[in-house]
């Protein structure tokens, strides 16, 4: 039988979506302290979906804008709470990060919003910036499962999966299960976090291909030896591939001093 005609109530189905969640959880060592989301539409969906969950609309959170990503999402949480941009990169075109000693966070913030990184215009976190209150809250769709990440820094994370792991559809959230609780009553119910964790990602028909192809991608990467060996398998692709763009560059320069 086909995956597409599955019941997401069978026992079938959640066999596959209980391996790609505990795969992912020894890839990335999530602790049971938290809980992890297969969620249906893309990570810009939570730019709305945190703030309504975590916190109410007179609460103060606190944004790092190093992109159009981090951007969007300050804008998006207006509409649900009091966000303060504490940094923008926009009027240097978004090319460097801030010093994070310099960073004026506000007293009592709930959390400190990030894009980890920022594909549009290529600037990404190598270290993470510390809250001075509250959680920090990271959209990591552009570098999930591409490098190591200490979770346990983190109160969210959420990316879409389409960049390193499956198709596009799947958003996978990492979230504190005390985070977990009454969202702001306007909230719909496919972004209530309690909802979907209560239901163990079931609560409705979910992205059966997406979180199938991405239960293959967490086999593949932990039969491969999980990051560390796979660190070592891509530094000696890199090593190649520079050794061969040398080559022809002196190919190509040998020919043109012939001309």
């Amino acid at each position: 039988m086909s995956i597409m005609e599955m019941s997401h109530r069978g026992k079938e189905f959640l066999s596959i979506i209980q391996k790609a969640e505990s795969d992912l959880r020894t890839f990335l060592q999530i602790l049971p302290e938290y809980s992890v989301l297969f969620l249906q539409v893309g990570a810009t969906t939570q730019f709305a979906a945190v703030p309504l969950n975590l916190y109410s609309p007179d609460d103060v959170v606190d944004y790092i804008v190093t992109g159009s990503w981090s951007d969007k999402a300050a804008k998006e949480a207006h509409k649900y709470c009091k966000p303060n941009v504490i940094w923008s990169g926009k009027s240097e075109k978004y090319t460097k990060f801030p010093p994070f000693g310099d960073l004026q966070q506000n007293p009592g913030s709930r959390y400190l919003h990030i894009c980890a990184n920022e594909t549009i215009h290529g600037v990404e976190y190598k270290e993470y910036p510390v809250p001075q209150s509250g959680v920090l809250v990271a959209d990591m769709s552009s570098n999930l499962c591409s490098k190591p990440v200490d979770v346990l820094k983190f109160g969210v994370i959420y990316a879409g999966v389409q960049k390193n792991v499956g198709p596009s559809g799947v958003t996978i959230v990492i979230i504190r299960k005390d985070l977990i609780r009454n969202a702001q009553g306007l909230t719909p119910m496919m972004l209530d976090f309690k909802i979907h964790g209560d239901n163990n990602s079931l609560y409705n028909t979910p992205p059966y291909y997406g979180i199938y192809m991405c239960g293959l991608v967490f086999e593949h990467l932990l039969e491969k030896g999980g990051w560390w060996r796979l660190k070592r398998i891509i530094r000696r692709r890199l090593r190649f591939c520079t050794l061969q763009l040398m080559r022809a560059k002196g190919s190509i320069g040998a020919l043109l001093r012939s001309l």
